[in-house]
């Protein structure tokens, strides 16, 4: 599935919109360069999950996991400064990608640097930041269960 998504307003929306129909124990991979819109990304995915509208989402690059508590728990995920998998198994990483969280992670794409293997209720998203400021998301699963809820997203 690809979206074309024109500004912040629109990539919050569908994120919002997406993370309303998340279950705990799903994964959202989130790969793209700097400045490519995986924060603002949360910061719907935050509010699709009823996290509280006062809760400020920033990007945990520093903290690695930031948790948003809403009607569902909101682990965001950022492995941008990450340099070993021995970093993420200091602070539990694995305990993020089961119920009862939702995990969003930002730089995916160091998952096989890190050496973990893909959770089992992946999605992977691609980030694109196009010429016009506008961005391209690409969302692709192998688990029938999220494939369904993409499917319910594009109706």
């Amino acid at each position: 599935m690809e979206i074309l998504l024109r500004s912040e307003e629109e990539t919050e929306a569908f994120a919002r919109k997406l993370g309303s129909l998340l279950q705990p124990g799903m994964v959202l991979g989130m790969t793209g360069t700097l400045g490519a819109g995986k924060t603002t990304f949360v910061r719907g995915l935050a509010r699709g999950v009823e996290v509280l509208s006062h809760v400020t989402v920033n990007s945990p690059t520093f903290n690695i996991v930031n948790i948003y508590p809403g009607r569902e728990t909101l682990a965001h995920i950022d492995l941008y400064r990450v340099e070993s998998f021995e970093e993420l198994e200091g602070f539990g990483f694995e305990e993020y990608l089961e119920p009862p969280y939702i995990a969003a992670i930002e730089w995916f794409d160091k998952q096989e640097q890190l050496e973990f293997d893909d959770p089992r209720h992946l999605l992977r998203m691609t980030f694109e930041l196009l010429p016009d400021e506008h961005r391209l998301l690409r969302l692709e699963s192998d688990d029938p269960g999220i494939r369904s809820m993409l499917d319910e997203l594009e109706a």
